[in-house]
């Protein structure tokens, strides 16, 4: 008898000393606790075998995890019957709102030459270390869970994920497929402003390119706006987690870091995991591993203001080292210029103050609306600067208990 147990020990699956099942039930128990009042909605989406999905290009890389994009789904199920082709069915605006199901995405992977639908999955090398192996585990079941019940414009949809329990070491999701990200526009638009500097633009192309920025930061913030409004905290805001659809829309994604908070604690903090995120956009509580609140949020969104409006990279060159010591230790904040709208001057001292003094992401959101129409965001539009369509979207949408 203890011969044939020591046989099925050996046979376990082993990561580092710890076996790959003891690893899962640990990461399962961080998930619940992350996410404890949330009940998944696993059941309404659809969920593909790895060997279902054909993939492309490589996407991006991170420490924990590989995106590529979804080229085509080849149904193990598939039937002979074909999925009416109407005018509806092309329609980019009924695509998105549409609940899809497994038939339905695989017959619309591609929206012309380009792919609709990528593919998160966990890096190998994940596999043989024990941390980074729950961390990834951890990551992927807390964004699905999130995802299976978040409805936001300008947050990212998850379409499906893998079939079997999501805390599995091959688990994957399938999400929208986007195309460029905040921190790779803020270069662009730099390049543009100077480019603008040179030539002495008229006023009302500058104005639009203005409103056509804050546009993009409304959509951040009524995106955060949402997710405070059903108890969550992002805890890693940053222009690499926000990205751009194939209309142009924001989408903030990654949702692995994102944790419930008690919104019943009107008072005092949380007792949240402290130095997470990433230092130039964590506020200094988190750096200093205190306890938190949703206010750490908007702080990093302050810093994402900053940017949009200054076009320049938060305390430059600096370390990340030194811009602890700069913020958190001296009290300093990225310089606000007087030549900013007065309401987004205030709006950027009090995201930059201590947390219970930061203001309500709602609050946010009124005063950049505010600021985009005082601009002309909606009526000084050139094609060629700024989609007004999307624009009007983005606003229309901002509705905090959609």
């Amino acid at each position: 008898m203890e011969e044939k147990v020591r046989e099925e020990v050996a046979k376990e699956p082993m990561i580092g000393q710890y076996s790959e099942a003891a690893l899962l039930e640990r990461a399962q128990q961080i998930v619940e606790e992350r996410t404890a009042d949330w009940e998944t909605k696993s059941k309404q989406i659809p969920h593909f075998d790895l060997t279902e999905i054909e993939t492309g290009a490589e996407l991006g890389k991170g420490g924990f995890f590989v995106v590529k994009e979804v080229t085509s789904i080849f149904l193990q199920d598939a039937t002979e019957q074909a999925l009416p082709n109407t005018a509806a069915m092309e329609d980019e605006d009924y695509i998105q709102g549409v609940v899809q199901d497994r038939e339905f995405m695989s017959h619309h992977t591609m929206r012309g030459k380009d792919c609709r639908y990528c593919i998160k999955a966990m890096l190998p090398d994940c596999h043989s270390d024990p941390s980074k192996f729950v961390n990834t585990i951890v990551d992927i079941a807390i964004e699905a869970k999130f995802l299976s019940v978040i409805r936001h414009p300008n947050i990212i949809k998850m379409r499906a994920t893998s079939k079997g329990n999501i805390c599995a070491p091959n688990s994957f999701l399938i999400l929208d497929r986007l195309y460029d990200t905040l921190d790779k526009r803020l270069v662009q638009w730099g390049k543009r402003d100077q480019q603008w500097n040179l030539f002495d633009f008229q006023k009302k192309k500058e104005k639009a390119f203005l409103a056509e920025r804050l546009t993009v930061a409304f959509d951040v913030a009524s995106a955060i706006e949402y997710l405070h409004d059903r108890s969550i905290i992002y805890r890693d805001l940053k222009p690499d987690n926000v990205g751009f659809d194939v209309r142009g829309d924001a989408k903030l994604f990654d949702f692995g870091l994102a944790t419930e908070f008690d919104s019943s604690k009107t008072m005092g903090s949380y007792k949240l995991t402290g130095d997470t995120g990433t230092m130039r956009y964590m506020a200094p509580e988190v750096a200093l591993n205190k306890a938190y609140t949703e206010k750490a949020d908007v702080y990093s969104f302050g810093i994402i203001l900053w940017q949009v409006l200054a076009l320049e990279i938060p305390y430059g060159p600096l370390p990340d080292d030194g811009i602890y010591r700069k913020v958190v230790h001296c009290g300093g904040r990225p310089k606000i210029e007087g030549k900013w709208p007065t309401e987004l001057r205030r709006l950027l001292q009090d995201c930059f103050a201590s947390g219970p003094r930061r203001p309500p992401m709602t609050r946010a959101c009124e005063i950049i609306r505010k600021a985009i129409h005082e601009v002309g965001g909606e009526t000084l539009v050139d094609d060629d600067i700024l989609d007004s369509a999307r624009s009007a979207r983005s606003l229309r949408h901002h509705d905090p208990k959609m």
